[in-house]
């Protein structure tokens, strides 16, 4: 063999070896880098929107949170409701409806009852198709007989897991949180004019707004408190009978709730 064909011979083994090992890169090796550094640019993607969520979440808190109680009544419930229901018949809602010895919800010319005749005691009637966050919700009521009334919301039946919000015709009010692990607990309560003055009228209207943990409470337009718990984050609306040992019945209609 001449010297020009083996040195020939020992380039194309070269080449064939390298040929081999190249293939090998595009085969294997290079998929793999290429689907590492995909990775990491998903999970920077990922993390940069968590980040800037969590941002936004933050900016919207405060800003919420900066405004004063009436200026945050007064700018949510001037716009148009996000939710609206009279209240008058059974509807895709699903309002509980149901009589019971002893506790009732029900429909009756036009208005939603909530009765209660164990006490003392208090009942659950939950909209059981709704489910909300962040939102502020407003009934209009009418305490037909009995010393108070209240508001459900962020209601989780599954878990038996929710917010009353319970206003009496002495002036008190209280918010309570119910935790399956806990039980039931106020996070915040009061005693108020105003609450009497609507308890004692043919009809008034309770609202709360709550806003990730911040809660407030309102009767008639006016503020009466506000509460920071994280209890529940979110669920169904709904209204209750409460009793402190008599017949309690009160009368709800034009429910409504803005999403925030």
């Amino acid at each position: 063999m001449s010297a020009g064909v083996a040195a020939l011979l020992v380039v194309l083994a070269f080449l064939l070896i390298e040929g081999g090992g190249f293939g090998y890169y595009l085969a294997k090796v290079q998929p793999t880098e290429l689907n590492a550094q995909a990775t990491g640019v998903v999970q920077h993607i990922l993390t940069a929107q968590v980040q800037a969520s969590a941002e936004a979440k933050s900016q919207a808190l405060a800003a919420f949170t900066a405004k004063s109680p009436q200026d945050i009544y007064n700018q949510i419930t001037n716009r148009k409701p996000d939710f609206s229901d009279p209240l008058s018949k059974p509807d895709g809602n699903s309002w509980v409806n149901f009589n019971a010895p002893g506790f009732s919800c029900f429909f009756k010319q036009g208005t939603y009852h909530a009765l209660d005749t164990s006490g003392p005691s208090y009942g659950i009637c939950p909209a059981l198709n709704s489910n909300f966050s962040n939102f502020a919700y407003q009934v209009q009521m009418s305490l037909l007989r009995g010393d108070s009334s209240e508001l459900l919301f962020r209601v989780d039946i599954k878990h038996n897991l929710y917010y009353r919000f319970t206003i009496y015709r002495n002036g008190e009010y209280n918010l309570y949180a119910n935790h399956t692990v806990t039980g039931e607990a106020v996070v915040a309560g009061g005693s108020n004019n105003a609450v009497i003055a609507a308890l004692s009228s043919s009809s008034s209207t309770a609202t709360i707004i709550a806003f990730d943990s911040y809660i407030y409470l309102y009767v008639n337009g006016q503020f009466l408190t506000k509460a920071n718990d994280d209890t529940v984050g979110s669920g169904s609306i709904g209204v209750g009978p409460t009793s402190d040992g008599s017949l309690t019945e009160t009368i709800f209609s034009k429910a409504r709730v803005w999403i925030l």
